[in-house]
């Protein structure tokens, strides 16, 4: 089975294009279900108190202030975090993942195909607006990640999500036209 890897900037369209490759009958999985649940893991929870300072158990709003408060705790979270999400992926027999973080963990490698889902830096703007509310500092989310013109130069296929839905999926579905033919 081919597999390919989706990245691409936060509130771009990523958990979008995976959903419908799933409406369309591929098996699918996202890099952040599976950080979810080994964040909930014993070992996973007892080893971010040790890097933290935090009690047990730690809630991802815990550790996303820690991360904000304390140089250096954000890289040793990364650490944990990416080798054993990662791990899980590879064992995974899904045909497509969703992978936010793939570039920046050089994870490339690992898939066959790399598509990177981009949208205008407004409508991913308006998108995070949208999800987080006025109360966020945009420019501070959009400061922690790669450019987007560095994910597309890793891109076998560029799907660009600002565009009415029809013609984005028409696209999909012209990569993909039926289950278990990429």
């Amino acid at each position: 089975v081919m597999k390919v890897a989706i990245t691409g900037g936060i509130a771009t369209g990523k958990s979008t294009v995976l959903a419908r490759l799933a409406e369309l009958g591929h098996s699918v999985a996202s890099a952040d279900e599976i950080a979810r649940k080994i964040f909930v893991e014993t070992e996973t929870q007892r080893e971010l108190s040790s890097l933290t300072g935090l009690n047990v158990p730690i809630s991802p709003t815990e550790l996303r202030t820690r991360q904000v408060e304390t140089p250096g705790v954000r890289q040793a979270v990364n650490r944990l975090f990416h080798q054993r999400v990662m791990d899980a992926i590879l064992r995974s027999d899904a045909e497509f993942f969703e992978i936010p973080l793939l570039i920046e963990v050089c994870g490339q490698k690992f898939f066959d195909s790399v598509w990177v889902v981009t949208c205008t830096p407004e409508s991913q703007r308006s998108r995070l607006q949208a999800r987080y509310g006025d109360e966020v500092d945009i420019d501070a989310i959009l400061a922690t990640q790669l450019p987007m013109m560095v994910k597309e130069a890793f891109a076998d296929r560029i799907i660009r999500t600002d565009e009415p839905s029809e013609p984005v999926w028409a696209l999909l579905s012209s990569f993909v036209p039926s289950a278990g033919r990429i």
